[in-house]
């Protein structure tokens, strides 16, 4: 009889701890060469993927309807799905709509560089995120901040997992960091409510000591 073997696995731990606050995300945005920058503001706020936006044309982009179509066959997980255009993001991308209709009316590409699709740029986006305070940042993390900000705005898991076209919800989980500035404000929320919870405990108390103590002497009749 074949003995089994046992070889031990390392735990699997994929949670990068990479995360982007909006201070950060503006200090990284000015920072950013300009073709970049764009793509990185509706990155921020939308949570597409790098290859999505890189492969995002023009056909596909309907700014007065408010809204960013991407077909199954752009996609990772096979599923078309329709992203709103909101905040920033829409006067970035009209910006690039007046480049596009002045000076490169053949460029099918909404994110551009000299009128090609935008292909690497590790080196500029490295070096932007050690100026902007990041140091170490990847573009996915962005992805992950996008998220953050839908849950935190009560956009709710459904509609936020459609936008960013997360099918797993464990991965979407992942997604949804707290930060330090989440503890501190759970933090604060506990000391107001422990606080509130002892004060109302307190008027209870006092106000049974004012009735004074409970009797169960029989009243004559």
């Amino acid at each position: 009889m074949a003995r089994l073997v046992y070889i031990p696995t390392i735990a699997e731990n994929n949670v990068r701890g990479g995360f982007l606050g909006h201070d950060n995300y503006v200090k990284l945005r000015n920072e950013l060469p300009e073709e970049i920058r764009p793509l990185f503001v509706v990155g921020y706020h939308i949570g597409a993927r790098l290859g999505e936006l890189l492969d995002l044309r023009w056909d596909k982009a309907d700014i007065k309807a408010g809204r960013i179509t991407l077909d199954p066959g752009m996609i990772k997980n096979k599923e078309g799905r329709t992203l709103p255009v909101y905040g920033e993001m829409n006067a970035w991308i009209l910006m690039q709509q007046t480049i596009q209709e002045q000076q490169l009316p053949d460029c099918d590409f909404v994110f551009q560089r000299r009128g090609q699709q935008i292909g690497e740029f590790y080196r500029s986006w490295r070096s932007a995120c050690c100026r902007s305070g990041v140091p170490g940042l990847l573009f996915h993390d962005v992805r992950r901040a996008a998220v953050r900000n839908m849950v935190r705005a009560g956009i709710s898991e459904k509609v936020a997992m459609k936008i960013s076209g997360h099918k797993s919800r464990s991965v979407f989980d992942r997604y949804d960091i707290v930060n330090e500035r989440d503890l501190i404000e759970a933090a604060a929320k506990l000391d107001h409510y422990i606080n509130q919870t002892g004060t109302i405990s307190g008027r209870i108390s006092k106000s049974k000591a004012e009735r004074g103590p409970r009797t169960n002497a029989k009243h004559p009749n």
